[in-house]
């Protein structure tokens, strides 16, 4: 009979693969209901389609909250965990994002390779004391060539080193991932990515000229702010949205969206690839941003689920991570993302445990617009066409 094994994958953003099972269909420590139904698969589109519909699912499952994610970090955790999939859930990994494991693998690799000071990415694998062996040699070679992942070890009921990798990383804005209870005797392995953005704005905001006080309405009531105002000249529209962009330095940029309707951003009505297409240069676009710093923690399980990837956390669905012969079965036990969020007038500084501006001189009068997101709106913080960060935002608190 086959014996337990989890295989934690974590993020900050954390992916926690579990490992239990045997050959006979029921495992008596380990619910039926523990694999979520899983919803429909539909390829991604493109990163903003998978943004868009990654932030639809999990704002409905936290109405009226804020939801701050990092689809960047998620996708690098989830390529990482791909190299140990196997049966259905290798194969509903392909059809959701295309391609192969090698695939993913060379556009990890090359991603990786890419980056800069504004974007700090790190990844590591982490395995029990008691259960390395059971790794398979392959698994583990890959993510480091590919990916670059530290190997280091954990004690069951012992958190504290991965923790401390994980505040490291995130320049201590990301104090813990994992609590030590979740690390237990059958965990065998954590895989976590860990990412650190400092965007610089190219145009910082003035404190004494660019500041202003004001008010959020939001979700819970009016809510005391601080806005940063400007000018901007890159605009968006649609008939379910406006939308402007602000550029940081090494050619990211901030989308604030703010949805015609009011109330709380529907997601699922806001077509992210139509609202990016419409972008244009030609007006003088009056912008305010509030400032905040926020900080986001959730399970994606059921969200990933919701997407096709149920079977990820069916028994036996990391078996390729394992060694050959191995008494054990592995699973996905969950994801785990934690992600903070701070705007101030220098910029932006983001942790998770994904353009160019041009100013037109023209002599022609240029039609003026205003974007203020002073009440509930979306946000993409971008890297060209990979979303870095994603989010809704409801309130300051």
């Amino acid at each position: 009979m086959k014996r337990n094994a989890v295989l934690s994958l974590a993020l900050a953003a954390a992916l926690c693969l579990t490992g239990c099972g045997g050959p006979t269909p029921a495992v008596p420590d380990r619910p039926a209901s523990a694999a979520p139904v899983s919803g429909e698969i539909r390829a991604f589109s493109s990163p903003l389609d998978a943004a868009g519909r990654l932030l639809a699912l999990e704002t409905a499952q936290h109405p009226g909250e804020n939801v701050i994610l990092s689809p960047l970090s998620l996708e690098l955790a989830l390529c990482m965990a791909a190299n140990g999939a196997a049966g259905e859930a290798r194969t509903a990994l392909e059809a959701l994002l295309g391609g192969d494991t090698d695939t993913w693998n060379a556009a990890a690799k090359a991603s990786l390779a890419e980056r800069d000071d504004t974007l700090f990415l790190a990844n590591s694998m982490w395995f029990n004391e008691g259960l390395k062996e059971e790794v398979s040699p392959s698994f583990r070679a890959v993510l480091s060539d590919v990916y670059g992942a530290e190997e280091a070890f954990f004690r069951p009921g012992d958190a504290g080193a991965l923790n401390r990798w994980v505040s490291r990383a995130t320049r201590k804005r990301i104090a813990a991932i994992l609590t030590d209870d979740a690390l237990t005797e059958d965990t065998l392995a954590v895989l976590v990515n860990a990412l650190y953005f400092n965007g610089e704005w190219t145009a910082p905001f003035e404190h004494g000229q660019n500041v202003r006080e004001g008010t959020f309405s939001g979700t819970g009531g009016s809510e005391d702010a601080e806005f940063l105002v400007g000018e901007e000249h890159i605009y968006f529209e649609t008939d379910r949205a406006s939308a402007f962009a602000k550029p940081y330095k090494n050619g990211y940029e901030f989308v604030g969206i703010l949805p015609k309707a009011g109330g709380v951003p529907d997601l699922t009505c806001l077509d992210l690839d139509a609202l990016l297409d419409s972008r244009t240069g030609e007006y003088d676009v009056s912008i305010g941003i509030p400032k905040f710093e926020l900080t986001y923690a959730a399970s994606l399980k059921e969200t990933l689920a919701g997407l096709g990837l149920g079977s990820l956390f069916a028994d036996g669905s990391m078996n390729a991570a394992l060694r050959e012969g191995s008494a054990y079965t592995a699973w996905v036990d969950d994801v785990i993302q934690k992600t903070y969020l701070r705007m101030y007038e220098k910029g932006t500084e983001g942790a998770a445990a994904t353009a160019v501006v041009n100013k037109c001189g023209s002599a022609a009068p240029r039609e003026p617009k205003e974007v203020f997101l002073d009440r509930p709106f979306a946000f993409l913080i971008l890297d060209g066409e990979q979303v870095v960060f994603a989010g809704t935002i409801n309130t300051l608190k």
